[in-house]
Order: structure tokens, then sequence, then C-alpha cells
């Protein structure tokens, strides 16, 4: 079982239903006094304001996989990097054709 916050500093019993409020109830507290997590800075990284990415999953075949598997390490970029790159090319390719052509 993963412990959460909450579930650490004693605020939750999975047991007492009201526990669980009573966490909720802390946690605004804490918010209300200005002590928040930052996930971002958390993990060292800086927040930089903007919206995170969107998470997107698509399966590929096997032969194509490889092939980006090899552009990535030739490029010393991941393969997620190849894919943003690709996506992003195609889409400037798909504004600059005629509507009649998409």
């Amino acid at each position: 079982m993963i412990a959460t916050g909450a579930d650490r500093i004693g605020l939750r019993d999975r047991e007492d239903p009201a526990s669980s409020e009573r966490a909720a109830e802390c946690c605004k507290v804490l918010q209300q006094i200005g002590v928040t997590t930052n996930m971002a800075a958390k993990r060292g990284r800086k927040p930089t304001g903007k919206p995170r990415a969107t998470r997107a999953s698509a399966s590929l075949p096997p032969e194509l996989y490889s092939t980006l598997q090899d552009i990535a390490k030739r490029k010393k970029v991941s393969v997620a990097w190849i894919i943003r790159d690709a996506a992003e090319k195609y889409v400037a390719e798909q504004r600059t054709l005629p509507e009649s052509a998409r």
C-alpha cells in the first residue's frame, strides 16, 4: 500500500472515514497560511509558470519504434523528443497547405 502525505503524518486512518475529512481540512489550513507543496520544486525543477505538457500515448509498430530509437540514439535525445519534433513539423506543414489539401 502506498502511503499518502496525510497517512505519513498520521492525519488519515483508512478505517475511519472522518479522518479523510480531517486530512482535507488540515490541507486547507496549511494552504491558507501559505504552506504549499510545489512538486516541480521538490523534483529539482524550477517552476516556469507555464502549464505542463499534455501526455499522449500512441501504439507504434515495432519496426517504426526501433527506427525512432536509432534516430534518438544518434541525435543523443529521447524518443519522446523525436516524436514531438516530428509532430511539430507535421502541424506546421499542415498549416501551410490550402484548406482543400488538408
